[in-house]
């Protein structure tokens, strides 16, 4: 599944070996945003349903070229399930 005027792909299913559905990757068409020359989703959660488990990611800014080694990458676990996105200090 891909969005027809920027090409991003919004969803995306994965498969186990046994060709049962195993994962689903989504991206809101609504989280879209132009950076440069590129189109990218800046909401994106991917489930997966034989665990039961999901991870949402938030793009909250995109940089390129030299500065890309200095930035720092956080990740952190939701503090409750259904918990918002947290904002970096």
């Amino acid at each position: 599944h891909v969005d027809k005027d920027t090409c991003v792909v919004l969803k995306s299913e994965l498969y186990e070996r046994s060709e049962r559905l195993r994962k689903v990757f989504t991206a809101s068409a609504s989280s879209l945003k132009r950076v440069g020359s590129w189109w990218i989703a800046h909401d994106l959660l991917m489930r997966d349903l034989r665990d039961e488990t999901q991870t949402r990611l938030i793009v909250e800014r995109v940089e390129t070229g030299d500065r890309v080694r200095d930035l720092p990458i956080r990740v952190e676990p939701p503090d409750e399930v259904g918990s918002g996105p947290t904002k970096p200090d």
